[in-house]
């Protein structure tokens, strides 16, 4: 969960889209509902990303 509202994810999302990252389709069981999912792309960048937060940490510590 995000916990951002539809008018901050919308073009977020749109732009995700036209960058081949994700697609985006109505759930058929809820048109209320849209379903996200990662393309390959999508899915590769996220493979290359899953070092960040922990990078993140190690450059953020203070040496003794």
């Amino acid at each position: 969960m995000l916990y951002l509202d539809s008018g901050t994810l919308t073009p977020l999302l749109k732009r995700m889209e036209s960058a081949g990252l994700v697609t985006r389709r109505r759930d058929p069981q809820d048109e209320r509902r849209v379903l996200i999912n990662l393309t390959s792309k999508g899915d590769a960048l996220r493979a290359e990303a899953v070092c960040i937060p922990q990078r993140l940490a190690e450059g953020a510590r203070v040496a003794p």
